[in-house]
């Protein structure tokens, strides 16, 4: 009955936001789950951030390609790494619109880099570094996190680099995504929303598409498919994509 509320609560709201953000009311968010994908950082072996760094060249999760990514620029200098995200498009988190091209990561050191943030390794065991705040990277909640976007980008790209997510190129990714979704990739917006459960990620992600459409950033857009989750550490999201032509 809760999820039926939900469900209804999400499609009365984006109908009353329509003539502001033309979403279609034909195509609703769909509160249905469409997968879960990756299980609390389920990591390679290795530590090394360089010889994994080094492996990062075509191939990408579903997540990162969802998220506008599509390739990776890598430079090596006195020994430090930097590299950035090539994108075709960006995402929405928190219902403001961002893209992965505009966030710096260098690894120096065997410490991911990002701004002020780094993540780094103690006795074999990753840390999230932010000012005071110093955690095990695993029990990162998205309290934690809360509006900080460089602190979730670090976060992904972290998982991106260390996990041993299935990942694909981007051939394999478009053909399967277009049997599911009749859009073309680089027309898509996703939106994200974070929590400590998947009620709570979800609710974000509603929240964030309401914003989103009122702002205007999912004009004349229609959702496509239902909810996807990922789990990284304690930290659940929930994201769906939107075709915008």
């Amino acid at each position: 009955m809760k999820k039926i509320f939900y469900a209804a609560a999400v499609a009365c709201l984006l109908v009353s936001c329509e003539n502001k953000s033309d979403i279609s009311s034909n195509d609703e968010i769909n509160q249905k789950k469409i997968g879960s994908e990756s299980q609390n950082f389920a990591r390679i072996a290795s530590t090394d951030l360089s010889e994994q760094l080094g492996a990062v060249d075509l191939e990408y999760t579903d997540l990162f390609f969802d998220l506008g990514v599509n390739g990776i620029t890598k430079t090596k200098t006195n020994g430090v790494d930097s590299f950035d995200f090539v994108t075709e498009k960006g995402f929405i988190f928190r219902g403001l619109p961002y893209d992965f091209k505009d966030f710096h990561f260098t690894v120096d050191n065997n410490e991911l880099i990002l701004g002020d943030i780094k993540i780094t390794y103690k006795q074999g065991i990753p840390y999230l570094v932010r000012g005071s705040i110093i955690i095990k990277v695993d029990d990162v909640t998205d309290h934690i996190v809360d509006t900080d976007i460089n602190t979730m980008a670090i976060l992904l790209a972290f998982d991106e680099i260390m996990s041993s997510d299935p990942k694909s190129d981007f051939a394999d990714y478009s053909s399967r995504m277009l049997a599911t979704r009749p859009c073309a990739w680089w027309n898509t917006m996703t939106v994200m929303g974070i929590g400590a459960t998947s009620g709570g990620a979800e609710a974000d992600l509603y929240n964030a598409t309401i914003q989103a459409a009122n702002d205007g950033t999912l004009h004349n857009c229609v959702s496509l498919g239902g909810i996807t989750e990922t789990n990284l550490g304690f930290v659940k999201i929930a994201r769906q994509s939107f075709c915008c032509p």
